[in-house]
């Protein structure tokens, strides 16, 4: 379901207000919840590319790498890895950085790959940025402004991405009293501009949870959305810019939950959290409802939204293979997915039949060795 409205907004951003008007995209998932609807591969992708990543005891890949695919290069992240594998061959390029607590070794490889200045960024040990390039090199450490980790007064970002060439990190209100919301700020620790949150609460106990905001990139715009709220904002100089309200109604979870006891929130029924991926063509978006996975893709020609399980995956009538699961989206827009070896093992011993009627290329994954790297799936999508 979607309505067209043209809203005016009033944003108190650094203490200026801004006035704007802007036409908003409204997708009611609330009342699609209980209209599942079969959605299948064929329905928005053309075809797959599958690329088989080398392996070796040095490169090994754990089961929840983030993936991000730039120009001739895969970047693989782990916890403490990041490796750059060719696009098209799947050989081994090169390590970036190093985890440890040495000179130029980074404490994690949270952070963020800006393709603008082809550059990574991973945290370091003293509230800052490790810069690398993307042949390895260490090229300086870089402050993040107002990082502060104590237990009384505590201003801690948790999710990092990029604004053309600069930095940008969203900070988690960790005990109700924190001011900023996003920060963006230079490779010189200079702060340019910080969007001030509006959700104060009294003090309440220290709570840092991941996943608790959502960005990404379309059209070289950068979108932001936070779980306890259903809009997705274009981030601009003239303020957050609503885009796409994702409508959840009494299923939204509220903000002061996250103080909540374990078990309190455990027996709410929350849509939570969302992965968004933006196409020319789709909104496709991810989700918890009653501790099952559901995926969601609306089209914006047709004006219209599907909402399925997604415990399995999507089922693939394209190749007749395994079930597509997105992670993200390339630079040139196309779906990005995995399959880890051991599964396609098991769909090989399992399908014996079937797996005579695959493309030949699908075919040689027979080969596939429970311990190998996984299989990076490209998906092309539809226009």
């Amino acid at each position: 379901m979607r309505l067209d409205l043209k809203i005016v907004f009033l944003l108190v951003i650094q203490n200026t207000y801004v006035c704007f008007s802007q036409e908003v995209t409204n997708i009611n998932i609330a009342k699609e919840l209980d209209k599942f609807e079969p959605v299948k591969c064929s329905d928005f992708i053309i075809d797959f590319d599958y690329i088989t990543l080398k392996t070796n005891d040095s490169i090994l890949i754990d089961d929840n790498p983030n993936i991000s695919i730039y120009n001739q290069f895969v970047i693989i992240r782990t916890s403490k890895n990041c490796f750059l594998f060719d696009r098209f061959s799947g050989e081994f390029i090169r390590e970036i950085g190093r985890y440890g607590k040495g000179p130029a070794e980074f404490m994690s490889t949270r952070g963020l790959i800006n393709p603008n200045t082809k550059k990574v960024y991973f945290l370091g040990w003293n509230s800052n940025f490790l810069e690398y390039n993307f042949n390895g090199e260490f090229i300086k450490s870089i402050k993040i402004p107002n990082y502060k980790d104590d237990f009384e007064t505590p201003s801690i970002p948790t999710n990092f991405t990029y604004y053309n060439h600069d930095l940008v990190c969203y900070f988690s209100n960790t005990v109700g009293t924190e001011k900023k919301l996003l920060q963006i700020f230079n490779n010189d620790d200079k702060e340019i501009y910080t969007f001030s949150n509006s959700n104060i609460f009294p003090k309440s106990r220290l709570t840092v949870i991941t996943g608790e905001s959502h960005f990404y990139h379309y059209e070289r715009n950068l979108f932001f959305k936070e779980n306890y709220n259903d809009t997705i904002y274009r981030v601009g100089k003239e303020g957050l810019i609503p885009e796409i309200i994702l409508y959840t109604e009494k299923y939204k979870k509220p903000y002061e939950s996250k103080w909540w006891a374990i078990a309190q929130e455990q027996n709410s029924e929350f849509i939570t959290p969302f992965d968004i991926i933006e196409t020319d063509s789709y909104v496709f978006f991810k989700f918890y409802f009653k501790a099952k996975s559901r995926f969601g893709v609306y089209e914006k020609e047709k004006k219209q939204s599907k909402i399925t399980d997604f415990e399995e995956g999507i089922s693939n009538d394209i190749d007749g293979f395994i079930p597509f699961i997105p992670m993200g989206i390339s630079d040139k827009g196309e779906l990005i997915g995995k399959i880890d070896a051991y599964i396609i093992k098991q769909w090989f011993t399992d399908n014996p039949t079937k797996a005579t009627t695959l493309p030949i290329q699908l075919q040689k994954l027979k080969s596939v060795k429970e311990t190998d790297n996984p299989i990076i799936v490209i998906a092309n999508i539809k226009k």
